[in-house]
């Protein structure tokens, strides 16, 4: 799809795409629903005044990139089996992605998000990085869950909102593997969890941490990304989290 405009409204809802497929120059109202994509999708520049992926199957690689949402956008419920990445994509208003499953790495560096963002009760089995994202209404930005696989390096996080159910990290079993996942985060398995983000671990394992334009394996990074989050936790006043 190649230079289209979508003056009204157009819904490609319930619709299976065999092969791959190319979005280029899109713009209006577009509705991908419970749509599902066995081949490789790609965005590429242009954008939508609203764009709807609700209960969208994603099965190989997924690429926005240059896309603004201009009205909002919609992934909850969505399931992303290959590597997607948002590149230099931009949010407006609102975006939500609720119950949304990530099998294969993930990313939305360099992107701004200018509204709201929901990013709450996610399953992240690769890694998802939100690498020098710019974040314009900071207490409009609210995270939830498991996070014990994302990355916010060179992100300034001082004043997004983490929930009661975020999880920094999952402490090691004699046998050397992490817990596994029961989908319940409350007080009596609290001591499962630990405080060690994610970009020191990978630093442990002697794996790069990467964005568009430099490799860097050094602690300084990390070290930020600690400051802000104990900055984050004082504002918020949870003053035990922020000592951990």
């Amino acid at each position: 799809f190649i230079d289209f405009t979508f003056e009204k409204d157009v819904s490609f809802s319930g619709a299976t795409f065999h092969e791959d497929v190319r979005f280029n120059e899109t713009s209006g109202d577009a509705s991908f629903s419970k749509t599902t994509f066995h081949g490789d999708v790609a965005f590429n520049e242009g954008g939508f005044n609203r764009a709807e992926f609700t209960e969208t199957a994603f099965n190989r690689k997924v690429q926005f990139s240059d896309i603004n949402f201009h009205r909002g956008a919609d992934f909850s419920h969505t399931t992303f089996r290959g590597d997607t990445s948002f590149h230099e994509c931009s949010f407006e208003m609102y975006v939500s992605s609720c119950s949304t499953t990530f099998h294969g790495d993930a990313s939305f560096d360099q992107s701004k998000f200018n509204g709201i963002l929901s990013f709450t009760d996610n399953t992240i089995n690769g890694s998802l990085s939100f690498a020098q994202v710019f974040f314009k209404e900071k207490d409009q930005i609210i995270f939830n869950g498991d996070l014990s696989k994302v990355s916010f390096v060179s992100t300034d996080i001082t004043r997004v909102q983490f929930g009661d159910k975020v999880v920094w990290g999952r402490k090691q079993t004699n046998s050397g593997t992490t817990e596994p996942e029961d989908g319940n985060n409350n007080t009596h398995n609290k001591e499962r969890f630990d405080f060690k983000i994610y970009d020191e671990r990978r630093i442990e394992e002697s794996v790069a941490i990467t964005d568009t334009h430099t490799t860097t394996n050094s602690l300084e990074a990390v070290i930020a990304e600690y400051r802000n989050l104990r900055e984050n936790y004082e504002y918020y006043l949870r003053y035990e989290e922020a000592g951990k």
